[in-house]
């Protein structure tokens, strides 16, 4: 059975999670490198949710700093945590 757009979000999210305190805190790529990789023209047909989730967090994943880790000291920006996370989900 093929993962649904939610369940693959999730398990990128606990990816994220668990890494967070190891990964840097600040991005590894910049706004261009991440427009050339996110960047293009829009397929002529969709694609399958769960694919385009995949992609988008494997592709922007390097311009993701780690908010919900114990060394950001940066700018308040919204909830990050599992439990924020959850809560933005229900309808």
């Amino acid at each position: 059975m093929e993962l649904s757009a939610l369940e693959t979000a999730y398990q990128s999210s606990m990816r994220y999670l668990r890494g967070v305190a190891d990964r840097p805190v600040g991005s590894s790529a910049g706004a261009s490198a991440l427009r050339a990789k996110l960047g293009g023209p829009m397929p002529e047909q969709g694609e399958e949710p769960a694919r385009v989730i995949a992609a988008l967090a494997r592709d922007a994943d390097p311009g993701i700093v780690a908010t919900a880790g114990p060394r950001y000291f940066g700018f308040v920006v919204g909830g990050s945590l599992p439990a924020a996370l959850g809560a933005d989900w229900l309808p």
